[in-house]
C-alpha cells in the first residue's frame, strides 16, 4: 500500500511540475510584452556566475506609491528588518500595479491596483513586497556561462504578462530596445 501511494505522489507532483512548465510556456509565447526599464544595481553584484542581478525602475515607484497608500512610515517601512516586524505588519504582501504603455510598450506607472475597471493601454503587473522592496518580476536574469560581457549594455527588460499581471522575465534590452543576443563563442580545439 505504501509504494502505491508513493508512487501516486510521484505521478501527481510530476504532473503538477509538468502543468507548471505548461502553462510558464505559453505566457512566453502569448503573454502581453511589457518593457520595463532597469535600474541601477549594485556593481559589486551586477554579475555573480552565470547570472545578472536585476532591478526595475518601477519597484521604486511601486514602493512610494505603497508607502503613500499606508502612511506612518517612512522608507524603511518596506524593510521589515530595519522597521520591526509590527510595522511590517501593515503592508500588503503582493500586490497589482496599473502601468500604461507608451509607444514603444516602455510600461510606465499609473497607480496600484484599486479594483477599478482597466482603462484603455492599461495593464495589470503583479509585484511581491518583500525586505528589499517592492519586486515587479525576476531578481535575476540567467544566460549561458561565459556570456556576462554581452549583457554589460541592458537598460530594459523584456516582459510576458498574463491577464493577471504575473510577468516572465524573457529578455534583456539595449538602449535601443533591442534584444541582446550573445555572439556564439569560438571553441578552442586541443591536439591530442
Amino acid at each position: 500500500m505504501r509504494k502505491i501511494i508513493a508512487a501516486l505522489f510521484i505521478v501527481l507532483f510530476l504532473a503538477g511540475f509538468a502543468w507548471s512548465v505548461w502553462t510558464k510556456e505559453e505566457q512566453s509565447k502569448n503573454g502581453d510584452t511589457l518593457i520595463v526599464r532597469l535600474a541601477p544595481r549594485d556593481p559589486r553584484a551586477f554579475l555573480l556566475g552565470d547570472y545578472m542581478a536585476v532591478n526595475y525602475a518601477l519597484n521604486r515607484e511601486v514602493d512610494n506609491a505603497l508607502l503613500d497608500r499606508y502612511p506612518g512610515g517612512d522608507d524603511n517601512a518596506l524593510r521589515p528588518t530595519r522597521r520591526g516586524r509590527d510595522e511590517a505588519k501593515k503592508l500588503p504582501r503582493d500586490g497589482v500595479a496599473i502601468v500604461r504603455l507608451d509607444a514603444s510598450k516602455v510600461a510606465e506607472f499609473v497607480r496600484l491596483d484599486d479594483g477599478n475597471p482597466l482603462r484603455d493601454g492599461e495593464h495589470r503587473l503583479y509585484f511581491r513586497v518583500r525586505k528589499q522592496g517592492a519586486q515587479i518580476a525576476a531578481q535575476a536574469f540567467y544566460f549561458q556561462e561565459g556570456y556576462a560581457k554581452d549583457y554589460d549594455d541592458a537598460k530594459y527588460g523584456e516582459l510576458r504578462v498574463d491577464a493577471d499581471g504575473k510577468s516572465l522575465l524573457v529578455h534583456l534590452l539595449d538602449a535601443g530596445l533591442q534584444r541582446i543576443q550573445p555572439k556564439p563563442k569560438q571553441v578552442k580545439e586541443t591536439q591530442p
